[in-house]
């Protein structure tokens, strides 16, 4: 069953995702929410619906971002 929460991020998703501050998240997802309500959707303050971050930041999840190195494989001895 779908929650509220599995359609929208909060900020600690948008800062890891994007790799920023709490600061430059919150402006981010305000200015989306922003655009949202100006074609009339609902929006969530602290919350930024999924589809519409991952349309306009062409995030895939599940796709490491090219800005985030690859977790370092334990040396083979």
């Amino acid at each position: 069953m779908n929650t509220p929460c599995d359609k929208f991020y909060s900020v600690e998703d948008v800062m890891s995702i994007l790799g920023v501050g709490r600061s430059k998240a919150y402006q981010i997802m305000k200015q989306f929410n922003q655009e949202l309500e100006k074609e009339g959707y609902f929006t969530v303050s602290g919350r930024v619906s999924k589809g519409y971050f991952d349309s306009r930041t062409m995030y895939e999840p599940g796709v490491r971002p090219p800005w985030k190195k690859p977790a370092k494989e334990p040396r083979k001895e």
